[in-house]
């Protein structure tokens, strides 16, 4: 990191809140913005990009096939893929799909032809969605980091509330290998049985069930003595059953992680009529507590840090040869740290858009990433934009938080 006396590329004057507000919608104003991008994208969808225009509901001739052979060849060695891969994608068996490329297939060669011709076209469309899915390293991982290697040495129970879309997961199974530790994912409606089968499989259980007692029994038994830190992803989708774990852990001996939403804050909470028997046991990180208010977080608005700083945002995409000009930054980055809508994930599905909506692009800027963001969000848009501009107030202070964070 540079000194302080070293000029930073990055530093910019603050906005002109003026130009850089975000307009809000009328019901009016927004069906006819969204009417006029969703012209824009099928207009675009008419144009094929790797597909041929075969005649519809008659059998292709010899050289039309020919053709489509040799540039499925083209396609697949370009992007290295398998023909055996397109064959699972499109449910031909390969040896179907070798005979057709070999032009020898007995079958209706018309069907499979079609049948790959339109499969070029759905996987170029998907590689033309440039979606900036790679974890973005920041002061937030860190302190991940140091509370799970606190829980570790210390063989306790970590209670670790994060908002969605901050790379909490990334850091969570980066961490799991490095310690070689147990990763289980929890669901929707998740039973304290299905935890504890996900656990126990993990574990090498070859059973398909078992009973609850059991399954806790052969996850206590293969944990004992091992020191294994457990991961336990999305736990506050469990409930207040997470604190069944608590036998796990007593019996076991091994530090357990229980990563989620702030949900999870309540469901541990068994202190009520004086016991308190789980949350004893536990540490406890909220990032919510160092995010500013503006955010998403608890902390004050002058108190707390931004989830992204603005160099983080620009180095990210740049790596992606993604450009954005200065006030698409700005709105990138402000959307990145709202941490009640999602932030990276918010930010994917925004970028996404905008590239469906104009593949052709050279640089996204406030109008692209406006387009884009009535169409993801249109029920929250208005709401996202306020915070948005709140957010906003706080760009000229963005390069002094990581001085800050280190």
């Amino acid at each position: 990191m540079p000194g302080e006396d070293s000029p930073n590329p990055f530093k910019v004057p603050p906005p002109d809140l003026r130009s850089a507000n975000v307009p809000q919608d009328d019901d009016a104003s927004c069906r006819s913005q969204n009417r006029e991008a969703m012209d824009r994208m099928n207009e675009r969808n008419r144009v094929l990009m790797e597909a041929r225009m075969l005649p519809a509901h008659a059998e292709l001739s010899r050289d039309l096939v020919s053709e489509i052979v040799d540039h499925f060849k083209k396609y697949i060695d370009k992007h290295d893929i398998t023909a055996a891969q397109v064959g699972r994608e499109i449910q031909y068996a390969p040896a179907v799909i070798s005979a057709w490329m070999k032009e020898s297939y007995k079958g209706d060669v018309s069907a499979v032809t079609r049948a790959i011709n339109n499969w070029m076209e759905r996987d170029a469309r998907r590689k033309e969605a440039r979606r900036p899915s790679d974890y973005v390293s920041m002061w937030l991982a860190e302190d991940y980091r140091t509370y799970v290697y606190l829980a570790d040495k210390q063989k306790k129970m970590l209670v670790l509330v994060g908002p969605s879309g901050t790379g909490k997961t990334k850091v969570i199974k980066t961490l799991c290998e490095e310690l070689r530790g147990l990763y289980v994912c929890c669901s929707e409606n998740m039973t304290l049985r299905g935890l504890l089968l996900a656990l126990a499989k993990e574990l090498d259980w070859t059973r398909d069930g078992g009973h609850r007692y059991e399954l806790e029994r052969y996850v206590i038994e293969r944990l004992a003595g091992t020191e294994r830190i457990v991961f336990i992803d999305e736990a506050h989708l469990l409930g207040p059953t997470i604190r069944s774990l608590r036998a796990i852990y007593d019996q076991a001996e091994v530090p357990i992680v229980m990563a989620g939403t702030d949900e999870i804050e309540g469901a541990v909470d068994d202190r009520a009529h004086g016991r308190g028997q789980f949350t004893s046991r536990c540490i406890f990180y909220s990032a919510l507590d160092h995010i500013r208010t503006t955010g998403g977080g608890r902390a004050a608005p002058n108190e707390g840090k931004d989830l992204f700083t603005v160099e983080e945002i620009k180095a990210f995409f740049a790596k992606r040869k993604i450009r954005l000009n200065r006030d698409g930054l700005q709105m990138i980055w402000a959307l990145s740290c709202l941490a009640g809508y999602g932030c990276l994930r918010l930010v994917e599905a925004v970028i996404e858009m905008a590239f469906i909506i104009d593949p052709d692009v050279q640089a996204l800027g406030k109008s692209e990433v406006v387009a884009a963001l009535r169409m993801v969000e249109r029920k929250s848009y208005n709401a996202i934009t306020i915070s948005v501009q709140r957010q906003l107030q706080h760009w000229d202070e963005a390069p002094a938080v990581l001085a800050k964070v280190g």
